[in-house]
This record gives C-alpha cells, sequence and structure tokens, in this order.
C-alpha cells in the first residue's frame, strides 16, 4: 500500500471513532502518583515528547485500536509492538489479557 493511501486509511479511522470508549477501568491501574510525578517533570511545549503525557486521549486511541483489532475478545495472544513509544498500546492489550511487549 503506498504511503499517501495508508495516511488516507489511517486518518479515515481515526476520523470514524463513533464510540466513547471508557478508560476509566485501565486508568485504575496506573501508579497515579508516579505519572503525576513525571507529568509535572515533562509536561512543557519545550521538551520533546510532552505531547504523549495525554493519557485519557492515548488510552482513548489504542483501546480504539485494540477494538478494530478484536483484541478484546480474542483469546491470549503474544503481541511485539515495534516502536511502542510511551507504551500505552502494549499496556493496554496486557489490560486485555494479552502478553505484548
Amino acid at each position: 500500500m503506498k504511503k499517501n493511501v495508508k495516511n488516507k486509511v489511517y486518518t479515515k479511522l481515526l476520523k470514524a471513532k463513533v464510540k466513547i470508549f471508557n478508560t476509566a477501568e485501565h486508568e485504575v491501574k496506573i501508579d497515579k502518583e508516579r505519572f503525576d510525578e513525571i507529568n509535572i517533570k515533562y509536561n512543557k511545549p519545550e521538551i520533546v515528547g510532552h505531547k504523549y503525557l495525554n493519557l485519557k486521549k492515548h488510552f482513548h486511541n489504542y483501546i480504539y485500536f485494540a477494538h478494530l483489532l478484536y483484541l478484546n475478545r480474542m483469546p491470549n495472544k503474544r503481541i511485539l509492538d515495534i516502536g511502542s513509544g510511551m507504551g500505552y498500546f502494549p499496556f493496554i492489550c496486557n489490560n486485555y489479557g494479552h502478553n505484548a511487549y
């Protein structure tokens, strides 16, 4: 698939998010005190990567992708996520019972 076609498909999938996913069940498994410490230290526009500290936004996106792949309904799988950034997708997959790395 050509790159511009792939980007259009990806954009279309993100815009098609009609269902609002409940992120609370995943958020309770985060160490809030530690996350808040990291957020205070690194959530500054001049620091590269500060955009990844928006927990609700990223959880919502990766829960959506997990549902697109039916990972919320599948039996346990081993998943390797290459270039996982902050690790939100493997975290969501592990919450669904998979072994994601």
